[in-house]
């Protein structure tokens, strides 16, 4: 079961550093506009988090969704300063955003991915085992 839960996590994941890739690629073609997708990279983050709750069965609560958002806020200040500076270079600051936001929404799904285990591990110790 966890190797297959790992390989839809995967997909969850990868599908969602397309998408934050993309929209980094796209922003950094905009002068000085590094930060200006980090609604977008929120959104992305989201439905991680709430895809990765429906693999494990887990009932989301608000409260939840706000710890693992903030595993991801202070990766994201620094992802924003990096990518409004990478946004000043014409062309390669594009690959640069792209690079930057796969990077850390991959990071953010592995994260996520590890404190939804870790609650799975947790409620299965108390689940009798035959």
């Amino acid at each position: 079961m966890d190797t297959l839960r790992k390989d839809k996590a995967k997909k969850i994941i990868h599908s969602a550093v397309i998408s934050a890739a993309s929209s980094g690629a796209l922003t950094s073609l905009l002068t000085g506009a590094g930060g200006a997708d980090a609604a977008v990279v929120t959104a992305i983050y989201t439905k991680i988090i709430y895809d990765l709750a429906q693999l494990f069965n887990v009932a989301l609560t608000e409260d939840m969704v706000t710890t693992i958002l903030g595993l991801g806020t202070k990766a994201m200040a620094g992802r924003t300063g990096a990518k409004w500076l990478a946004s000043w270079i014409p062309i390669a600051g594009s690959a640069i955003g792209a690079s930057i936001n796969a990077i850390s929404t991959e990071s953010f799904g592995w994260s996520a991915y590890k404190y939804f285990e870790d609650i799975n591990n947790e409620n299965s110790k108390y689940v009798s085992k035959k």
